[in-house]
């Protein structure tokens, strides 16, 4: 025998305009400020990426605790990390990036905003990973103003990098709004 259960549907009688509501994903995947979370949480922002002109990922974190990097020396083609003394998941705004073995997809620093390490076992919230701890990459978001910029670089080792951001809002309202960032990066060895 085949029954249907009956099944109401409402309306709205009237349209609410709720303005503008703006959804930010974190690395936690929770609304939690850092302050509050049961395990340790480093994080380096844009003003110290910036301060330190850090060039590759692996620099992120050489003065922070529980973290080596660079043990196997300099590497212009992957980034090392020892996170409590095992290898560490990286990952591009939560979600993991392809690693399919000694060379690596490499985040570029330049496209940014911030890079969070947790230590510790974060398997319950990201699934798979070591238990020593995980690196999350943050990029840049669309700003509310209007913004950009550009970056001249020259070094030893034959190293140029130019490098554009620009951001603010693409629609008068500012209901939508975009970011491009660049760059282009030599290096000699």
């Amino acid at each position: 025998m085949l029954s249907i259960a009956p099944l109401a549907v409402l309306a709205q009688e009237e349209v609410v305009d709720t303005g503008t509501t703006v959804v930010t994903a974190t690395a936690l995947k929770v609304a939690t400020p850092l302050v509050e979370t049961p395990r340790p949480v480093s994080s380096v922002d844009r003003e110290e990426l910036e301060t330190r002109n850090v060039q590759q990922l692996d620099e992120t974190f050489r003065y922070r605790a529980g973290v080596l990097s660079g043990h196997y020396g300099a590497d212009n083609n992957t980034n090392w990390f020892q996170i409590r003394g095992f290898d560490e998941a990286t990952y591009m705004d939560g979600l993991r990036t392809y690693q399919p073995g000694y060379y690596k997809w490499l985040p570029e620093p330049y496209g940014l905003d911030r890079v969070d390490v947790f230590k510790g076992p974060t398997s319950i919230i990201y699934g798979e990973a070591p238990s020593g701890g995980m690196i999350n990459a943050v990029s840049k978001r669309p700003t509310d103003e209007q913004r950009g910029e550009v970056e001249i670089q020259s070094g030893n080792r034959d190293h140029r990098q130019l490098g554009f951001d620009t951001s603010g809002p693409a629609t008068e309202s500012g209901d939508v709004r975009y970011r491009f960032v660049g760059l282009y990066k030599r290096t000699g060895r």
